[in-house]
């Protein structure tokens, strides 16, 4: 049986486009600058980061992104999710964030898998 077979879009990529999914989860330690948290990776379908410290952090598109800028992850659990199907191309983009040195983000991306068909 297959990891996802009950996820719509799962079987909506495995049917028509014919590519499985892969998840990857990890914790990203901020510098006090700008950190780039996420690589560009046109093969993103979902991102969701999930702020994991005590303080408010930033999140933005750019490298020059400054404090209070962006989009605000509040602290103890902010959210952002991205999904390609409501957000497009902006899911693979490079993502940085700032926020205070040692503060942690949670990061779940889900991509089409390398391996897969596309036909």
């Amino acid at each position: 049986m297959e990891r996802y077979n009950g996820s719509l879009l799962y079987q909506a990529l495995r049917k028509k486009e014919q590519y499985a999914t892969i998840h990857r989860e990890r914790t990203v330690t901020l510098t006090g600058g700008v950190d780039l948290v996420a690589k560009l990776n046109p093969r993103r379908l979902t991102l969701l980061i999930a702020n994991r410290s005590l303080s408010a952090i930033d999140i933005g598109f750019s490298p020059t992104l400054k404090a209070g800028e962006g989009i605000m992850l509040g602290a103890n659990g902010g959210t952002l999710v991205l999904t390609w199907l409501e957000d497009g191309e902006l899911v693979g983009s490079d993502i940085y964030a700032i926020g205070p040195s040692g503060a942690t983000l949670y990061i779940i991306e889900v991509e089409a898998s390398v391996t897969g068909g596309g036909g």
